[in-house]
Order: C-alpha cells, then sequence, then structure tokens
C-alpha cells in the first residue's frame, strides 16, 4: 500500500487553479483498493475507497453523491448519465505542456449501453460483470484520457436533482469512435463489497459522541 500521508483531496472545485471561496482541502487517511483489482482480467474491479482523516462540512454548494439505490442491480439500458472529469476534451488535441487534464471541470451526457451490445462492439475485449459501458454509437462523446477515477452521475428515480455514482471511469478504446463506448467500473454490483468496508474503517458512534 502507497504511504499516503501526503495525499489530499480537493472538495467544491469547478477550476484546477483557482481557489474558491466554497472548496475544502481534507488529507487522506485510508485508500482501500479492491483485492481482486486487475488480478485474471484487465481492469476488472476498477474500484477503490478512499477514507478521508477529517469530517466534510458539507452545505449548499457542496453536497454528497448517492450510492446507488437498493433496487438497482444493473444500470438500465438508455438511461442517460453524466460523466464528470478534467480529461481531455479532444483525442488528438495536446493541453498546456502534454498535460492530461483541463483547467476547467467538464461534463458530457451519455447513455448505457446494454451488456451484449458492448461486448458486441468491444468484440476483441473482456468486458467483465464489474464493467458497464456508456456511449454512442455514431461516437462524438465519451470521457477521455485523464477521466479515469472520475464518476459517472446517474438520476435518481422519481427524485429530482438527486443523483447517483452509477460508474467509475475505467477504460476506453481512444475516445469517442464509433462502436468503442466508454467502460466503467460496475457500482451496483459493488454496493455490497463497499457497504462491508464501509463498517469494517467507520468510527464507532460510541468514539464521535462529545466531539
Amino acid at each position: 500500500m502507497r504511504n499516503v500521508n501526503d495525499w489530499t483531496i480537493q472538495l467544491g472545485i469547478t477550476r484546477r487553479h483557482s481557489h474558491s471561496y466554497y472548496s475544502q482541502k481534507v488529507k487522506v487517511k485510508t485508500v482501500i483498493p479492491h483485492p481482486l483489482y486487475n488480478l485474471l482480467i484487465p481492469h476488472d474491479n476498477d474500484i477503490a475507497l478512499f477514507q478521508l482523516a477529517t469530517r466534510v462540512a458539507f452545505h449548499e454548494h457542496l453536497l454528497p453523491v448517492c450510492l446507488p439505490p437498493p433496487h438497482i442491480r444493473e444500470l438500465p439500458t438508455g438511461i442517460n448519465c453524466t460523466v464528470v472529469g478534467w480529461g481531455k476534451r479532444e483525442e488528438r488535441n495536446s493541453t498546456p505542456n502534454g498535460a492530461s487534464y483541463e483547467p476547467t471541470l467538464n461534463e458530457v451526457t451519455v447513455p448505457i449501453v446494454s451488456r451484449s451490445m458492448c461486448i458486441d462492439w468491444l468484440e476483441t475485449f473482456n468486458v467483465t460483470e464489474g464493467m458497464i459501458c456508456a456511449g454512442y454509437q455514431e461516437g462524438g462523446r465519451d470521457a477521455c484520457q485523464g477521466d479515469s477515477g472520475g464518476p459517472l452521475l446517474c438520476p435518481y428515480p422519481n427524485e429530482k436533482d438527486r443523483w447517483f455514482v452509477g460508474g467509475i471511469v475505467s477504460w476506453g478504446v481512444r475516445c469517442a469512435h464509433p462502436k468503442l463506448p466508454g467502460v466503467y467500473a460496475n457500482v451496483p454490483k459493488f454496493i455490497p463489497w463497499i457497504m462491508a468496508q464501509i463498517n469494517n474503517h467507520s468510527v464507532l458512534q460510541t468514539d464521535t459522541i462529545g466531539r
């Protein structure tokens, strides 16, 4: 496990090199990778949890995103979700100094692709139950280099302005090409593992009383 003593999470920013009144920096206490990550198939089980050293002070400009609803075991084909990240806006263009990150946070809407269609489109690659695909048959919109680890946010059923993390940007073949969708960690599949880690690493309630 890497030494995370110098790792920090920045919250509430939309521009990489500017300060926001609403932003926060929080130190990382522990990183918990999935024990089967990359074990037999490249990019399989591509998920990790970060335990923060201190609590986040949420407010109207900084709100948490939800985990998938308990009844969702697989993201419905065709629903539109939004991927957010700092990655390249165009595959062929380099950002300043050859970096893979944009100065401003970007987002794009992509539909969930059925597992059978994704396997058909990515026929020479392994698409496991731990992966979900999103993108357009004609291409044109997609995550790209530098977006890895970012969220695929899906609308919470029957609740306006509420979102859940349906996927995590994992891998892809080029960016925004026809029949080459982005591939994401399939978050609903990992809910039992996520909840187990939360239970194992949470501070006991008796330790927080009076703080």
